[in-house]
């Protein structure tokens, strides 16, 4: 990648940004130093990892010890299984049901968090024979999407039950009293 102090001298920008490749790596290790062993670190690299290339970030932070990558959209998902990147991939916005069976194609997960995913989710099944990957995707006072914490675990139960689904994300959170 070609940010750096010659590629600004030559542009006619007023600006530019160098990736320290080495920091990224370092600061994965620093992290991960505060993790329980057998925890698994999903590192975000959407919107092309914030503009300093998804791909080249995404292979940095796998080799690092990061464990999956999020993404926005079922089309960044899709340019890093382009560029054979096969860690495991989160989409963490609302994927289009259209876009599921070619998610659970690709081994791509999904957030869901509507009755109507689980329909389109088990269309999927029946179509194809894979089982997707989801994660359910709650709203904890954010009002942007999820299901609400009030029916979530009405809606957790219901994907539980749904034997066409590969339920991958268990979560708990553990309060410390200092």
């Amino acid at each position: 990648m070609k940010n750096n102090r010659e590629s600004y001298l030559n542009s006619k920008r007023d600006a530019w940004v160098e990736i320290n490749l080495n920091a990224i790596e370092h600061n994965v290790c620093a992290f991960k130093r505060y993790l329980k062993h057998d925890s698994k670190l999903l590192a975000v690299v959407k919107a092309d990892a914030y503009g300093a290339g998804a791909c080249m970030i995404a292979n940095t932070l796998l080799a690092s010890g990061v464990s999956m990558l999020g993404v926005a959209s079922i089309d960044e998902g899709m340019q890093l299984r382009e560029a054979k990147i096969d860690a495991p991939i989160l989409i963490l916005g609302a994927c289009p049901t259209w876009a599921f069976e070619f998610a659970a194609k690709n081994n791509i997960m999904i957030s869901i968090f509507t009755k109507e995913h689980l329909e389109a989710l088990k269309m999927v099944y029946i179509k194809s024979q894979i089982r997707p990957k989801v994660h359910v995707k709650i709203d904890t006072g954010m009002n942007r999407i999820g299901v609400s914490s009030d029916n979530s675990i009405e809606f957790l139960n219901e994907v539980i039950k749904a034997d066409y689904l590969d339920l991958v994300l268990k979560m708990k959170k553990k309060l410390k009293n200092k």
